[in-house]
C-alpha cells in the first residue's frame, strides 16, 4: 500500500520494495521508469541488480521478460552486459522448454 514515490525513501532496498509491489502485473513496463531511476541512484551493487533481474524473470508475470530486460539494459548502459546475459539465459531456457521468447 506504499505509494511508489515513497519507495525511493527506502534506501536499503527501494528497487525490491517497488518490484514486490508490482511483480504480479502483466505489464511491468508501467513501472520501468521508476525502477530504472531507483537503480540508477546507485544504491545497489551489480550483483544485487542481477539478482533483481532474475527475480523479475522468475517471479514476475510479465508477458515478455526478455523484452523487459532488454529495455532496462537500454536505459542502464553500465548494466547492459549483465542484463542481456539474463535475457539470453531466459531465451536459452525457453528454447530448451520449446517456447518462443524474444530477447
Amino acid at each position: 500500500m506504499i505509494p511508489d514515490e515513497e519507495t525511493s525513501e527506502h534506501r536499503s532496498m527501494p528497487a525490491l520494495t517497488l518490484l514486490q509491489k508490482h511483480i504480479h502485473q502483466r505489464d511491468l513496463a508501467e513501472v520501468i521508469d521508476r525502477l530504472t531511476s531507483v537503480l540508477l541512484a546507485g544504491w545497489l551493487s551489480s550483483s544485487q541488480i542481477l539478482t533483481l533481474g532474475h527475480y523479475i524473470v522468475q517471479a514476475g508475470e510479465a508477458t515478455d521478460g526478455g523484452a523487459f530486460l532488454h529495455e532496462m539494459a537500454q536505459r542502464m548502459p553500465q548494466q547492459k552486459d549483465a542484463l542481456m546475459t539474463i535475457a539470453e539465459q531466459l531465451k536459452q531456457e525457453s528454447r530448451l522448454e520449446g517456447k518462443s521468447v524474444k530477447a
